[in-house]
C-alpha cells in the first residue's frame, strides 16, 4: 500500500520508540512473570478502571500520553473504588508530531481496562510491564463481560526466564471470575489457576481472536508508513556508542555485547548498511518527573533516571526501553518511508541476569528494530518475536531488501506487501437517539435503552434528579445499547442521558428521558440474551432442590431437542448477571459449591454446534443446614447399547505436549469433548495440549440422536522440563 505525502508540508519529527521490557507493538523485549497471578503480586496496584480522554505532553525529545482513569473496582493495592488516577505511557501525537511507541498501551476513552500498575517515587502511575498483561473489557458472544489482551501486546518479545519456567500466555478471561481470583492470589489466599477464569472459546468475540503475523519480511511502521534509514542510500554511516558507566550487573559492563551486536549486523553481505561502534562516552541523562530519553545515539545502562520499575529477583519485569526517531520522509522502492535519524537504548538495573550471550542477542534484536525491522514469522530468525536466535537467512534477505548494496531501487526478495490498515475515525460518533427509560416496570431497576450510533465503540449512561446534564452522574460504560440502573431509589424520578464514544472522543449528550423504579414488588426480568440461529430451544421444567440434601443442590430439567450440552447459571438474587457454574452433556446437575442455608436462583441454557438458547425460567433452591443423607448415585444404562468411553496418550503429559484422545464408545454418532481448560472439540479423536500444568477433568459426551452418555477421566499435566540458557 503506497502512502502519499504532501510535499508542501514538512513531515515533523516522529519517533518509533522500542520498549525493552523483561519479557509491544512489535518491538518490546520482556522476561515475563510466570502468570497473571505473579503479575498481580509484583504490581503496586491492580484495578478495573474506566479511561477518560487522554492528553499528550512533551518532555525533552519525547512525548508521552497521560490518561485519567476512574477506578471501578480495586483488586489489590491502596486505591479504592471511585478514585481518579493518571496513568502515564510513552508515545502519542502532539501538534502534528507523532511519537510511535511499540509496546506502549493506547487507551480509548470510555473503555474499561484491568490495569497492573507501578507507582514511581514521585507519585506517577505507570503500567507495570508496558502493555503486557493489561486487559480490555469486551462483550462475549453470549453477552458476558470478558477481559482480553490489548492489541499492543502482540509484538512483545518474551525472553526465557532464568529459572527455566515457561510462562503462561495472556489470554481472554471471564471478568466475574478473574477479579475475585486475582484478589485472593494477590493476598496469598489462593494459588493462581487459569482454569478457573479462562473464557470458553465459544464466548470469545471474533475481534478478540489472535491475528496471524504476516509472512516474509516485516518493517516498523506508523500510520501505514514504514521506517528506514536513508543515510545508507547516501553512502553515510551511523554510529552507536555505549555509556562509559557500563552495566554493573554484567561482567565487562556490556560494552562487548553492544559492539558484538553491531558487528553481527555488519556481517550480512550485499547491503549498504554502515554501522560503527563509537566506543564508550561519558553521558549524563537529563532526568525529569516523566519518562526520560537519551538525546545522543547511545546505549545507557542502569536506568539512571529511575524510569523503570526494578526487576524482580527472578529477573522478571522491564529490561529497558529504546528506539529510533524519524524526521521527514523519502522514497524507496516506489513507496514513501519515514526517514530514521536517531536511535538509542536505556537498559534497566540488573539486566545482566540474562547472561552475556542473551544480553548481546537482546541488544542485537533491538538494534534491528532501530534500523526499521519488525518481527517475522520465521521461528529461527533473530527478528522472530521470541528470544534468542542468531541472524539467519530470513534476517539476511530482509536486510538485503531494505538496505540493498547496489542502490535504493531494489528488486525485492521477497516482495513486501504491507497489511492494509483500516481507516481510523476522524471525529467522535453522533449522539445516540431513541433514549428510553422504564417507568415503574420493575421494582429493582430502571432499564435504559437507545439506538446505536455509527462508529461507536462504547456508551456512557448519565443520571440526574433534575433536567441538567452538566451535573449528571456518570453511571459507567457499556458496549451495547442498553443498561440497567440498579442503584436507582424506588419512587424517585430520574433523567437519563447517553453519550457515544470512539477512539477520537465522546458525542454530545443525547436527549433525556425520565424513568423510575417501582415502589411495589414487581417481577424481575429474566436475562434474555439473543438466541443464535439454529440453536436448540429453551430448556423447560427447571427444578432446584429445596433442602433435600446437605451437601448439594440438585438441578433437573427437560431435554431440549437437538441439544448436545447445557450451561447452568446461578445467582443469589433473581437478577442478572448470573454466574456460569457448569456445563453438562445431559439434563441434571448437582451444585456441590452451594453454601448451606443460602437460597440461589438457577437458570439453564441449551447448546449445540449451531449456537445456544436463551435462558430458561429460573427456579430457587438451597442446600440444607442439617446432616441429611447423601444420595447414592444410580446409573441408568443408556438405551440402544450407547456407552461413552475413551483413552488418551501419553498418560503423563507435560505442558505444551500434544495428547491424543481416542474415542472407544459404542453406538455413538456424535461427540462433544470438554478438556477442563475452557476449550472443547466435536472431533471423534481430537488432539489437545495444555498451556499450564495442573489437574484437568476431561469429559466426553456422546449421542446417537435420542440418547446420550458421558465418560469422565482425570488428566494430570506436569511442568515441562526446565530449560537452561545455553550458547547457540
Amino acid at each position: 500500500m503506497e502512502k502519499t505525502v504532501r510535499l508542501s508540508r514538512r513531515i515533523p519529527v516522529a519517533a518509533a520508540v522500542v520498549a525493552l521490557v523483561a519479557g509491544a507493538v512489535h518491538a518490546a523485549s520482556i522476561v515475563p512473570p510466570e502468570n497473571l497471578g505473579e503479575l498481580a503480586r509484583i504490581s503496586d496496584a491492580v484495578v478495573l478502571a474506566q479511561a477518560g480522554a487522554p492528553r499528550v505532553s512533551q518532555r525533552g525529545i519525547q512525548a508521552f500520553t497521560l490518561t485519567t482513569f476512574r477506578v471501578l473496582e480495586a483488586v489489590s493495592g491502596e486505591l479504592g473504588t471511585g478514585d481518579r488516577i493518571t496513568v502515564e505511557a510513552p508515545g502519542g501525537e502532539l501538534d502534528g508530531t507523532m511519537w510511535f511507541v511499540p509496546g506502549s498501551p493506547r487507551f480509548e476513552p470510555g473503555q474499561v481496562y484491568l490495569l497492573f500498575l507501578s507507582q514511581k517515587p514521585t507519585g506517577e502511575w505507570l503500567p507495570r510491564i508496558m502493555a503486557y498483561g493489561l486487559l480490555r473489557r469486551v462483550h462475549g458472544r453470549d453477552g458476558s463481560s470478558l477481559l482480553t489482551p490489548l492489541a499492543e501486546e502482540t509484538g512483545i518479545q518474551p525472553f526465557p526466564r532464568p529459572d527455566g519456567i515457561l510462562p503462561e500466555p495472556i489470554e481472554t478471561y471471564r471478568e466475574i471470575a478473574l477479579l475475585p481470583h486475582l484478589r485472593a492470589v494477590a493476598t496469598g489466599r489462593e494459588i493462581w489457576d487459569a482454569r478457573k477464569v479462562l473464557a470458553r472459546s465459544d464466548q470469545i468475540p471474533f475481534e478478540a481472536q489472535a491475528q496471524a503475523i504476516p509472512t516474509g519480511c516485516a518493517f516498523m511502521s506508523s500510520g501505514g508508513t514504514n521506517f528506514r534509514w536513508h543515510a545508507f542510500d547516501l553512502g553515510q554511516s551511523i554510529t552507536m556508542q555505549a555509556d562509559a558507566t557500563g552495566d554493573s550487573s554484567l561482567s565487562g559492563g556490556g560494552f562487548a555485547q553492544v559492539q558484538g551486536a553491531l558487528n553481527d549486523w555488519m556481517g550480512i553481505p550485499s547491503t549498504s548498511m554502515r554501522l560503527v561502534y563509537g566506543g564508550t562516552a561519558a553521558y549524563t541523562m537529563t532526568c525529569t518527573s516523566g519518562q526520560d530519553y537519551p538525546s545522543n545515539d547511545i546505549v545507557v545502562f542502569n536506568d539512571p533516571c529511575g524510569d523503570i520499575a526494578d526487576l524482580t529477583p527472578q529477573c522478571s519485569g522491564t529490561l529497558g526501553y529504546g528506539g529510533a526517531s524519524a524526521s521527514g520522509s523519502h522514497s524507496f522502492d516506489t513507496t514513501t518511508w519515514w526517514t530514521i535519524n536517531h536511535w538509542y537504548m536505556v537498559v534497566n538495573n540488573g539486566a545482566g541476569c540474562l547472561g552475556a550471550t542473551n544480553y548481546k542477542l537482546m541488544v542485537e534484536h533491538e538494534l534491528g528494530h532501530g534500523m526499521g525491522f519488525d518481527h517475522v514469522t520465521d521461528s529461527h530468525a533473530l527478528m522472530y518475536y521470541m528470544c534468542c536466535n542468531t541472524i539467519d537467512a530470513t534476517d539476511r534477505t530482509c536486510a538485503q531488501y531494505l538496505y540493498p548494496g547496489s542502490g535504493p531501487t531494489p528488486t525485492p526478495t521477497p516482495t513486501f506487501t504491507p497489511t492494509p490498515t483500516p481507516t481510523p475515525p476522524t471525529s467522535p460518533p453522533a449522539a445516540p437517539t431513541g433514549v428510553s427509560a422504564s417507568d415503574g416496570t420493575w421494582s429493582d431497576r430502571v432499564r435504559v435503552l437507545w439506538n446505536a450510533s455509527t462508529g461507536a465503540t462504547s456508551y456512557h449512561v448519565y443520571r440526574n434528579t433534575t433536567n441538567d446534564s452538566g451535573t449528571a452522574a456518570d453511571l459507567g460504560s457499556v458496549g451495547g445499547v442498553g443498561a440497567d440502573d440498579m442503584g436507582a431509589v424506588a419512587g424517585t424520578t430520574y433523567y437519563y442521558w447517553v453519550k457515544a464514544f470512539n477512539v477520537i472522543g465522546g458525542s454530545p449528550f443525547s436527549s433525556p428521558d425520565t424513568g423510575y423504579r417501582a415502589t411495589g414488588a414487581q417481577p424481575t426480568p429474566t436475562p434474555t440474551p439473543t438466541t443464535v440461529p439454529g440453536g436448540p430451544p429453551v430448556p423447560t421444567g427447571v427444578s432446584a432442590s429445596d433442602g433435600t440434601f446437605s451437601d448439594r443442590v440438585r438441578i433437573l430439567w427437560n431435554a431440549s431437542a437437538g441439544a448436545t450440552g447445557y450451561w447452568i447459571y446461578r445467582n443469589t438474587t433473581a437478577s442478572p448477571p448470573a454466574t456460569e457454574i457448569a456445563w453438562v452433556g445431559s439434563p441434571g446437575y448437582d451444585d456441590t459449591t452451594a453454601i448451606a442455608g443460602q437460597t440461589y436462583w438457577y437458570w439453564v441454557r441449551a447448546g449445540n454446534a449451531s449456537g445456544w438458547s436463551a435462558y430458561s425460567a429460573s427456579d430457587t433452591g438451597f442446600r440444607a443446614t442439617g446432616a441429611l443423607p447423601t444420595p447414592t448415585p444410580t446409573s441408568t444404562p443408556p438405551p440402544g447399547g450407547l456407552a461413552a468411553s475413551f483413552t488418551f496418550l501419553p498418560t503423563t503429559p507435560t505442558q505444551g505436549q500434544q495428547i491424543q484422545f481416542t474415542d472407544s464408545s459404542s453406538g455413538a454418532s456424535s461427540w462433544d469433548w470438554s478438556f477442563g481448560d475452557g476449550t472443547r472439540s466435536s472431533a471423534r479423536n481430537p488432539v489437545h495440549s495444555y498451556v499450564a500444568r495442573g489437574t484437568y477433568t476431561v469429559v466426553l459426551w456422546v449421542s446417537n440422536g435420542p440418547s446420550s452418555s458421558q465418560a469422565t477421566k482425570t488428566v494430570i499435566v506436569a511442568a515441562r522440563a526446565r530449560r537452561h540458557l545455553s550458547k547457540r
